[in-house]
């Protein structure tokens, strides 16, 4: 971790000594979950490998106002206990650093762009509309990782990434293990409203998994007034020789949007989710969902919930609330979940 915090400070250093005009900007939720049946509080915690809401986190950003650079920070932290007891900490740190080089030398029509993360996820390109955030197609490091990439394309059609773990990850100075080596992805888009990827990693975490997706917009591709698309993915772990398949259906008009996702996981389960979100009150978050982790099994994989909130000056206050008869949908926790929480960003 002292390494990479190194790593940023210098680079911070060197971007702000070059371009002396810098925005900031940042984000950060804070939230408590109160499961009754577990008898549990804790602070705000989603799944890991869920929902691509972070725990309790405060995110910060600083960049030029060119866009030739970026230097990002992220902290975490999550707390449980059962009521009345001790909370017991746990907390993480991560940076990157992203340099845009097509900007920086002036071309035109390409981008080429290289960057470093530490202490956290790279991600593949990714072309599936992840409606529900489960994320079934989705390749990357492990969570303590430090990670170079360069990535390269043409016109708004084409992008490429190829991303390198040196070896630095998890441990400390005395015990480094390495997860992940090399990771590669390409998001073509041969027309608006139509994305295609593939990805695929060596070694590591996501050693031998190969994963494509598509997604088409029809509304835009067909120039609906009304929002409409469908989506599907495919990830196949070739050491594990498991697959996993994922399609979903989305849309909407002014009022509510809608989307349906259903897919067959590498633990061999059905999973399905239904959800909307009703654009009824401006400012105003209000939707509701319901799935199972496993259809064939719904009376014992079921969940149901749904969130209310407002959003004033940048501040978005929201109250969660969910049932779930095992493997919860957004909390980690079955049983029934009560979740206040507050994001704010500038």
């Amino acid at each position: 971790m002292k390494k990479i915090l190194t790593i940023l400070a210098v680079a911070l250093l060197a971007c702000t000594t070059v371009f002396a005009a810098v925005n900031f900007s940042g984000s950060s939720t804070i939230g408590y979950q109160i499961n009754y049946d577990n008898d549990q509080w804790q602070q705000l915690f989603y799944g890991d490998d869920g929902d691509d809401t972070d725990p309790n986190t405060l995110n910060l950003s600083i960049s030029d106002d060119n866009g030739i650079w970026s230097v990002g920070f992220r902290a975490g932290i999550q707390s449980s206990a059962n009521k009345g007891a001790t909370l017991g900490d746990t907390g993480s740190m991560g940076g990157n650093v992203t340099i845009d080089f097509a900007k920086l030398i002036g071309l035109e029509d390409w981008t080429l762009n290289a960057g470093m993360i530490g202490n956290d996820r790279y991600t593949t390109l990714r072309a599936y509309s992840n409606q529900s955030g489960k994320n079934f197609d989705r390749i990357r490091t492990a969570g303590n990782s430090y990670v170079a990439w360069l990535g390269v394309g043409y016109g708004g059609y084409v992008q490429a990434q190829v991303a390198v773990d040196p070896g630095l990850n998890g441990g400390n100075d005395d015990n480094i293990v390495t997860t992940s080596d090399v990771l590669a992805s390409a998001l073509v888009t041969p027309l608006s409203g139509l994305e295609v990827s593939v990805d695929y990693a060596w070694k590591g975490e996501a050693d031998g998994k190969f994963g494509a997706a598509v997604d088409a917009n029809i509304a835009t591709l067909a120039g609906l007034d009304f929002d409409l698309g469908v989506s599907a993915a495919y990830v196949m772990d070739i050491n594990a020789e498991k697959h996993q398949v994922a399609a979903t259906v989305y849309g909407g008009v002014d009022v509510v949007d809608l989307a349906v996702e259903y897919a067959y996981t590498f633990d061999a389960a059905h999973y399905l989710y239904v959800g909307a979100n009703l654009n009824v009150v401006e400012n105003m978050l209000l939707d509701v969902y319901f799935g199972a982790n496993d259809v064939t099994d719904f009376a014992n994989q079921y969940f149901v919930g749904g969130d209310i909130g407002y959003t004033i000056s940048g501040m978005t206050f929201k109250l969660g609330v969910e049932y779930a008869a095992a493997g919860s949908y957004n909390y980690d926790l079955s049983g029934l979940n009560i979740v206040p929480s507050v994001s704010f960003s500038w």
